[in-house]
């Protein structure tokens, strides 16, 4: 069985999400008439989220010229976009018959068996699109996600290193290995990639959080500063609630020993939480362990015990 790391989250599939949509499956097009319009109309509507409709127009091509690998490419993502993974396996490995190093197939077929929280598979994938192209950083990272998810945290890290040193100016890679050295106890470290994070887009995705929660709950007090904790804490959630936000406030009061609001805003979290809606297997996986995680950290809270990230 997987297991998912404890600082690790819902939350934090997010990134993953966000990941995948970094660039469009995009390249060298058929010169034959006709099907250079159909491509881009197809690429239009999955962009507005009509799925089906952007799944004709790759019919269409398909109907026209069958070895067209990027329509099998594109209208596998729309199926996997719709959750209809069979089909979306059937296209990815349609394209990697027809060009067998096109790394974004097999990142996709990654996807995929991530989605449905078959994890081995996934890293398969993921690491036949790194032997393909090597420069490929979001595959690295991607594969980081599924180590981390099953229980590989050093793998995990390597890989986002790996992601870093081909990328080093995409601040969510930070932010994931800022998370995952916190998981490993690297307080100090954890500190660094967050601030560095932070440095390139204050704003980015709950980075004040991520920040706030070290600063809050690090085993080591010399990593631990629960006044600016609170206040990073606060700041971030001022642009919008969260279940994660607020846990990580909770945790950030708590750790200035006011637990009459750690109580209060965890119990927030905690409902939040429950209103989430598993979309994948790998989401359902992962939320049921982080409600389990959210009831622990309530309950120490209301003992009267700051939350600690490695007890």
């Amino acid at each position: 069985m997987a297991k998912h790391p404890g600082s690790l989250s819902i939350f934090l599939l997010l990134f993953f999400l966000i990941l995948i949509e970094i660039s469009p499956a995009l390249g060298a097009l058929s010169s034959q008439p006709g099907i250079h319009e159909l491509f881009e109309k197809g690429i239009r509507s999955c962009r507005k989220g009509d799925f089906d409709e952007g799944i004709r127009y790759f019919n269409s091509i398909l109907q026209m010229e069958p070895s067209h690998y990027l329509a099998y490419l594109n209208r596998g993502i729309a199926y996997k976009d719709k959750n209809a993974y069979d089909q979306a396996i059937v296209d990815f490995n349609h394209c990697v018959q027809l060009d067998p190093g096109n790394a974004e197939a097999y990142f996709q077929l990654g996807v995929v068996y991530g989605n449905q929280a078959k994890l081995e598979e996934a890293i398969l994938q993921y690491s036949i699109a790194i032997i393909v192209k090597p420069s490929h950083p979001k595959s690295f990272a991607a594969r980081a996600m599924m180590h981390s998810l099953n229980g590989g945290l050093n793998s995990a890290i390597d890989d986002i290193n790996q992601a870093i040193s081909t990328d080093p100016e995409f601040p969510m890679f930070y932010i994931v290995r800022g998370q995952f050295l916190d998981e490993q106890g690297d307080c100090r470290a954890a500190i660094s990639d967050f601030e560095k994070a932070m440095e390139a887009d204050s704003e980015i995705f709950n980075t004040k959080g991520n920040l706030a929660w070290v600063l809050a709950t690090a085993p080591g007090k010399d990593c631990r500063d629960g006044e600016k904790a609170l206040k990073l804490a606060k700041e971030e959630l001022s642009s919008g609630e969260s279940h994660e936000k607020l846990k990580i406030l909770a945790a950030a009061y708590a750790e200035v020993l006011d637990f009459e609001h750690a109580v209060e805003f965890q119990e927030k979290a905690l409902e939040k939480l429950k209103q989430v809606k598993p979309i994948h297997p790998l989401d359902a996986m992962i939320l049921g362990e982080d409600l389990n995680k959210y009831l622990n950290q309530l309950k120490s809270y209301q003992n009267r015990m700051p939350w600690r990230q490695r007890p």
